[in-house]
């Protein structure tokens, strides 16, 4: 079967005639945390903890996640984890730190599960004489077989650059402390620990993040008998996975990783990766292991030290280096008696006699210490000084336009100090030395910070999974407004757009989804079905901006379900899904401007035909669209070598060969069908005679409207690509319920199901238009028809205004006497 007839008939009618669905065993029920309260109690019971500290873990476990990590986050990536130790969600606020620590505990077999962001209340800080009470946030509660540890994630860097502005972090015996913390955690009978991530982490992190996909992956019969031969032959010693796969055919990374992940067998996972078979070494014991990664490891870092050089050869200016070779050039002349010596170049002729002997060169010996020459005391006054830092500091805070008007200011100033105003060049300098970002995200805000944010270094960034499958960066963008004037004629307000997901491991086109108007749930459905229809799996984690569409609620719920991380990148951090947006950007270059109908052919004398406006034009054009897209993404960026020379298709034949799959096994059926199905409010009144109504109409079926007889409907959801299929929940039990365009739709292809399921908003609006245009036609109609019929009727009026103003006062029923108000005439022509 086709990829398209497979859609065809995914999206045909209902298996049984009734309307049913087949027996679905799903459930949208919160998995239960695998850490019980029971097992919690014992545990508090075996420390020997009190009823207060008991109460306080137990707090601080109900509140967490005590805060919403990541929402101003500059730098990190917040990912909302899920758990397989724990059978939930975690939230970190960093996947190079925090996450890096999630998954060391994840394969821990000491530990019994974590709660994250859990918060600390009357946590008691000194700072010399005072005492200080506040609440603090920390990233980590363990439960482990015999303890329950406090931690707090910090990157080393980041521990020594505030060492001095946030001396409670301590470094005491090659171990973070920090006081305030471990006083507290004390008096709750716990422990406190810092954990300090090192940089370089790459590997590290690609390790552990394909060492938790797999720890608990199912293997064959076959695969675990290779595993049991490997294990045996390590008894011998250590050898490479190079080595291995020669001693046993089909032993791969992917095999490597699940021993390493389920401790059958060890490897330095922070230096060494499978995808270089020829230096992954596999080791029997966790010791020997951990001692090859730390020496391994030492000399890694050493390669990402900053050079310590103290050669004067290369530590000298040019001019100091010009100086040095007229200074021996002068020696050679005293030599040769073309000159006179004197108490310097006799002191310089010692000087190379003694040091050239110890293997330094002529020409260092030579160098004179220019450095330690001239004034090196600032020149400004101090109330100077106090001018430039003012400006400065409001040139940060973005007060200023210009560095002219900066000037001025700084002009303003020092004329009230009755001081000499420092040159613009000078200002000039002060300002280059500023931290660019602060000045950006003071006037720009978040997105111009990430445009002026310089690179990450080679030593701080994250690598690519190591896994096919394992994340999918998701991105979209309105198609280029120069391409389909069809379409944007007749919807004007909403123009083509497209999303698409890329695997971060290849580069390679996994789904897509092509749609038209604002950004919305829809489109992510859609390109899911398509995730999954394609490949059969569902990826580990979900990379997207914080788009509404990327952080609704139905997108949590759902990657809660299936058990995938969602990570989002920081607002306007484009360049954290750096791969989507090259793709986007070729979308565009290379696909909507080449389009029949884009605007940029003119410039090169081509004629843009655009005379079409009608709803048949606009969707054929939808189509042709669609089709072409398609075909970009999956037939010709695949076969597109990057700026290495490698395609993605050959990153992907390699990497299925080595690491493998590391996605989420997940059937197109109906379960999944629903589960990728838009939840809409449920109706209040749902009959057998009508079935569910919607803005959009009547769903019903023979078997839906036999079950609403006895039951009311719990959950309705919209199908994401047609428009005529809605499921509805009665008693537990699945329904379709159809539209009466069902069979027209039925026979429809893919994007004309998508093209009606997105117009009919618009619809619906134009058609409200409408009616309301036709009210008031009839309207004004029936009342020149009234004006014009009253001359003819008027023996059966009165003959005058005073025939009614003559009677004053009548009678009412009740006998009483009211005053009748006179007839306005005027008022009665108008209409």
């Amino acid at each position: 079967m086709t990829e398209e007839e497979a859609r065809a008939d995914s999206h045909s009618a209902a298996p049984f005639a009734d309307g049913t669905l087949e027996p679905v065993e799903f459930s949208y029920e919160t998995p239960t945390e695998k850490l019980s309260v029971e097992i919690r109690m014992d545990l508090y019971h075996s420390l020997a903890l009190n009823t207060s500290q008991i109460a306080t873990l137990e707090e601080m476990i109900a509140a967490s996640p005590a805060r919403v990590v990541g929402d101003g986050a500059l730098k990190n990536v917040r990912t909302a984890y899920f758990s397989a130790k724990n059978a939930g969600l975690r939230h970190t606020e960093s996947h190079t730190c925090e996450q890096v620590y999630a998954y060391l505990l994840e394969l821990d077999p000491d530990v019994l599960g974590y709660y994250t962001q859990v918060q600390c209340r009357g946590v008691e800080r000194r700072s010399g004489d005072r005492r200080h009470i506040t609440s603090s946030t920390l990233d980590f509660l363990v439960f482990r077989k015999d303890s329950i540890q406090l931690v707090e994630c910090k990157t080393e860097e980041w521990l020594l650059r505030h060492t001095t502005k946030k001396p409670e972090y301590q470094l005491v015996d090659g171990e973070w402390k920090h006081e305030a913390f471990s006083n507290w955690a004390e008096a709750q009978g716990i422990e406190f620990s810092v954990y300090a991530q090192n940089s370089p982490f790459g590997i590290h992190l690609q390790n552990l993040e394909a060492c938790c996909a797999l720890v608990d992956a199912p293997l064959s019969d076959a695969e675990l008998a290779i595993c049991a031969r490997v294990e045996a032959k390590l008894k011998q010693g250590t050898t490479s996975l190079e080595a291995m796969s020669r001693a046993i055919p089909k032993f791969n990374g992917r095999l490597a990783l699940w021993m390493v992940a389920n401790r059958k067998s060890f490897a330095a996972l922070r230096t060494t990766s499978p995808l270089e078979p020829a230096t992954f070494w596999i080791f029997p014991t966790e010791l020997q292991a951990q001692e090859a990664d730390r020496r391994a490891y030492s000399e890694v870092a050493q390669r990402f030290s900053q050079p310590v050089v103290t050669d004067p050869l290369l530590r000298a200016s040019a001019t100091a280096m010009e100086a040095a070779k007229q200074r021996l050039r002068r020696l050679e002349d005293i030599e040769q008696g073309k000159s006179e010596p004197t108490r310097a170049t006799q002191s310089l002729a010692k000087q190379l006699a003694t040091k050239c002997t110890d293997g330094m060169s002529p020409v260092a010996v030579a160098i004179p210490n220019f450095h330690l020459c001239g004034n090196r005391q600032g020149r400004l006054l101090p109330l100077q000084e106090e001018a430039l830092a003012v400006v400065v500091a409001q040139w940060n805070k973005g007060l200023h336009p210009s560095q002219v008007v900066a000037w001025l200011a700084l002009q303003n100033l020092c004329e009230k100090q009755s001081v000499p105003t420092p040159s613009a060049e000078t200002l000039r300098k002060r300002l280059k030395k500023q931290d660019p970002t602060k000045r950006a995200l003071t006037t720009g805000g978040i997105r111009q910070y990430q445009a002026a944010k310089p690179r990450a270094g080679s030593d701080v960034r994250s690598l690519p999974p190591m896994g096919y499958g394992y994340k999918l960066i998701i991105d979209s963008s309105g198609l280029d407004n120069r391409c389909a004037p069809n379409i944007l004629t007749q919807f004007p307000a909403e123009k083509p757009r497209f999303y698409i997901g890329i695997d971060a491991a290849t580069g390679d086109s996994m789904a897509c989804a092509f749609v038209f108007g604002p950004a919305s749930t829809y489109a992510l459905a859609i390109l899911l079905r398509d995730y999954v229809l394609r490949h059969g799996f569902l990826p580990k984690v979900i990379q997207a901006d914080r788009g509404p569409e990327n952080t609704s609620e139905w997108l949590k719920v759902f990657c809660k379900q299936q058990g995938i991380s969602l990570c989002h990148p920081p607002t306007g951090g484009s360049r954290f899904n750096g791969q989507a947006e090259n793709t986007i950007k070729q979308v565009n270059t290379q696909v909507s401007h080449r389009l029949a109908g884009s605007s940029e052919p003119d410039s090169i004398g081509r004629k843009v035909d655009g005379r079409f406006k009608s709803y048949q034009t606009a969707k054929h054009t939808f189509e042709e669209l669609y089709g072409e897209f398609r075909a970009f993404v999956f037939d010709d960026l695949p076969q597109t070598p990057d700026g290495e020379g490698f395609t993605p298709a050959e990153k992907r034949e390699y990497v299925l060969n080595t690491v493998g799959s590391l996605g989420i096994p997940c059937a197109y059926d109906d379960a999944f069908l629903i589960k990728t199905a838009i939840s809409l409010a449920v109706p209040k009144r749902a009959t057998e005679r009508d079935g569910i109504r919607t803005g959009y109409g009547y769903y019903t079926s023979e078997g839906l409207q036999r079950a609403l007889r006895t039951g009311v409907p719990t959950e309705v959801r919209q199908d994401c690509v047609d428009p005529s299929v809605l499921y509805v929940k009665v008693q537990n039990v699945w329904w379709k319920g159809f539209h009466k365009t069902a069979q027209t739709l039925a026979l429809n292809s893919e994007p004309a199901r998508i093209f009606a399921l997105l117009r009919r908003s618009k619809l619906s609006r134009d058609a409200a238009k409408a009616r309301l245009e036709v009210k008031a036609t009839r309207h004004n109609r029936q009342a020149a028809m009234a004006l014009e019929s009253r001359p003819a009727t008027d023996h059966v009026a009165p003959k005058a205004a005073s025939d009614f103003q003559d009677r004053e006062v009548v009678k009412t029923k009740a006998g009483k006497s009211e005053k009748r108000e006179p007839i306005d005439w005027a008022a009665v022509e108008s209409y």
